[in-house]
């Protein structure tokens, strides 16, 4: 026989103490034995309320992924679907202007920023929208290659998965294994503001001839056209 519910069980106390009323009306029991089995009846139904409140046990607390393990997973994520920030160099001059343009524009957006895996997740994801901006001009590869480039160098199979929704943020770059040898390691130079590309402020025609001398050719060619007009000889 199926176990009765306590509200069900309390339906019956209910009935049951009515029924012992209406047995004392017709002369069946005492008052006395009305009282004793109402009292029983009543204990019960006490009893029944302060299990059925009685709150349930907590659930075994869960081993929380830590701040690092969670920002290195969704990178990996945001990596797969903008594909730039693998094939962009990870000593690329570009990467600092990327960076400070990403964090002026969240902080435009009204995003505070500071020192915590949000903040850093935020900033990421500005990052590898940007590379999507800049990274054909910068590496050289198509948008409609970029995806299939870097699963070639990477050696990472690209997931069946569905990309995301248009405009969802995506995230930038982790730290990449250094340049394989034999390869010369750029010297550092401040990277130019990425924003004057568009008309910003902080131009980079206040470029002067001696620093784009010192630039390679993979990175003059980032620069915009009409700077490159204006510093080098047309041929």
């Amino acid at each position: 026989m199926a176990q009765k519910t306590p509200q069900q069980r309390r339906a019956e106390i209910d009935a049951a103490k009515i029924g012992l009323a209406e047995r004392f009306d017709n002369g069946e029991i005492s008052a006395k034995q009305w009282k004793e089995q109402e009292t029983g009846l009543e204990q019960e139904a006490r009893t029944l309320l302060a299990r059925s409140a009685a709150p349930a046990p907590a659930p075994a607390p869960q081993p929380a992924e830590s701040s690092d393990l969670y920002l290195d997973r969704v990178t990996a994520e945001l990596e797969e679907a903008h594909p730039y920030t693998l094939l962009i160099p990870a000593d690329h001059w570009a990467w600092e202007g990327i960076e400070k343009e990403a964090r002026q524009s969240l902080l435009k957006d009204g995003v505070r920023l500071g020192n915590d895996a949000r903040s850093a997740l935020a900033v990421r994801e500005r990052m590898a929208v940007l590379t999507d901006r800049y990274g054909p001009g910068m590496t050289g590869v198509a948008s409609a290659s970029a995806q299939a480039e870097a699963a070639r160098r990477t050696g990472r199979q690209p997931s069946t998965q569905t990309p995301p929704a248009a405009g969802a943020r995506p995230a930038p770059p982790r730290p990449r294994a250094p340049a394989p040898a034999g390869q010369p390691a750029r010297a550092a130079r401040p990277p130019p503001d990425l924003t004057a590309a568009r008309g910003g402020s902080n131009s980079l025609a206040d470029l002067s001839d001696a620093q784009i001398a010192q630039m390679s050719d993979e990175d003059i060619t980032a620069l915009p056209e009409s700077v490159r007009r204006r510093h080098l000889p047309l041929n």
